[in-house]
């Protein structure tokens, strides 16, 4: 009920899609206006996700326009509104600087971190239980702990309750149901997206390498006050948002203000593979073809810069058992998965006596056979430059290629300390 026809002009062109900035600045003091007049009772008002319009602004380049907006919009119905009871808003991220909850009186800030109501940010293990003892499935909740559990808030360990939700709606009608990973669904993955794209610096590509294994990483500066602008900029800001979106969970806060971190669960963890995955996949295939270029022409100075921009650039997904040191780490990276036009990458082919590491065949009878190899001491390199030359001669690598009239170009590579080496044969 709303007694003056400015008010109702504003609602009417909300409703027909004709609404100005200043009538959304003003739009929930108005709505909260109209409830209090018709039902008599102070409405309470449940604002969720507040953060996403911000994310897809900033993603859209209009930012401080949509700020400005949410901004007024707060200040005018959840401050200065006599209508009002209370508000709860709800979101990933507490966008400090950017002057949205500058028109509120002290809000209270409660994030992943607090332990107040840390019960109610998911199901708590026994709420859990109850629930899957209320639907049959108590012997799917080792399934459910592993895949949906793993939330430290407080002292409570918390599920996500959207995927659990989901999946005993599933297993409600098929009790073997698999538990599904629910979670990347509800998540945009652009922030992470630009995360990984700035993770070059070694210190962050270290910490989400250990975090992709399975590990904790202890000792880490966690940013509460993200900011749109410059988070990417700022280590601390992109663990914070990793933190606060759910991709992370606290395993122990030190005295010292910093914290032990890791993926909450083989959920998340499987959601944030399968992104570093295409995500790889991405920069490899942007560089391959002129990795490729370079090793036709022998250009050996090139093609490993090439290499070792590419090793700089991916992140390793590493089994956390494997000693860093003697693990095979790249071209199954850099070549494996990649499509390149009119070429065919072949892991493990076949010669006369045994199997080339890659082959990397054109339809226009080009072969270039690579033997790879791996030391932890520089006095073996060498050595392993020779033996990697004798194994692709006595194996017989290129044989075939040989008899069907192919050019053929041929290299070792040794990897020490994160670094390619390239010979030619």
């Amino acid at each position: 009920m709303l007694t003056s026809s400015s008010d109702r002009e504003t609602f009417d062109r909300i409703s027909d899609g004709r609404g100005t900035k200043g009538d959304f600045k003003k739009y929930l003091s108005l709505l909260i206006q109209a409830l209090y007049a018709y039902h008599k009772v102070k409405p309470v008002v449940f604002i969720d996700e507040y953060d996403v319009p911000l994310n897809t602004a900033h993603q859209n380049k209009c930012y401080d326009f949509v700020v400005d907006i949410i901004s007024a919009m707060f200040s005018k119905g959840l401050k200065t509104n006599d209508n009002l009871q209370a508000g709860v808003i709800t979101g990933c991220l507490l966008d400090a600087k950017n002057q949205i909850f500058t028109g509120l009186n002290n809000p209270g800030i409660y994030s992943v971190t607090n332990p107040v109501y840390a019960q109610y940010f998911g199901f708590t293990k026994e709420e859990t239980a109850a629930l899957l003892h209320s639907y049959g499935l108590d012997d799917r909740a080792d399934d459910v702990k592993d895949n949906y559990d793993g939330y430290n808030i407080g002292k409570y360990s918390i599920y996500n309750p959207f995927s659990l939700l989901k999946f005993i709606e599933s297993a409600r009608c098929d009790h073997s149901s698999v538990c599904r990973n629910y979670w990347a669904a509800t998540s945009g993955d652009a922030l992470l997206r630009e995360m990984l794209a700035s993770s070059a610096g070694k210190e962050l590509r270290n910490t989400f390498e250990k975090l992709l294994s399975g590990s904790s990483v202890e000792n880490v500066h966690v940013d509460d006050t993200i900011v749109y602008s410059t988070m990417m900029e700022n280590d601390a800001a992109i663990i914070g948002t990793l933190l606060f979106s759910g991709y992370l969970t606290v395993v122990q806060a030190q005295e010292d203000g910093t914290y032990t971190l890791r993926i909450p669960n083989r959920e998340v963890l499987t959601c944030f593979k399968e992104l570093v995955s295409e995500y790889n996949d991405e920069v490899t295939e942007k560089q391959t073809p002129y990795l490729i270029s370079k090793l036709l022409r022998g250009d050996i100075r090139n093609a490993q810069k090439y290499v070792n921009d590419l090793i700089s650039s991916v992140l390793v997904i590493r089994d956390k058992d494997t000693s860093e040191n003697s693990f095979h780490y790249f071209l199954a990276a850099i070549l494996a998965m990649t499509k390149i036009p009119k070429w065919e990458i072949l892991s493990r082919d076949q010669g006369r006596k045994g199997f080339a590491d890659f082959a990397l065949v054109s339809t226009d009878n080009k072969a270039i056979i690579i033997e790879e190899k791996v030391t932890k001491e520089l006095k073996e390199m060498e050595g392993l430059f020779a033996e990697g030359e004798k194994q692709i001669e006595e194996n017989a690598y290129a044989e075939k290629y040989a008899y069907l009239g192919y050019d053929l170009y041929k290299y070792v590579i040794v990897y020490f300390e994160m670094r390619a080496y390239i010979r030619k044969v």
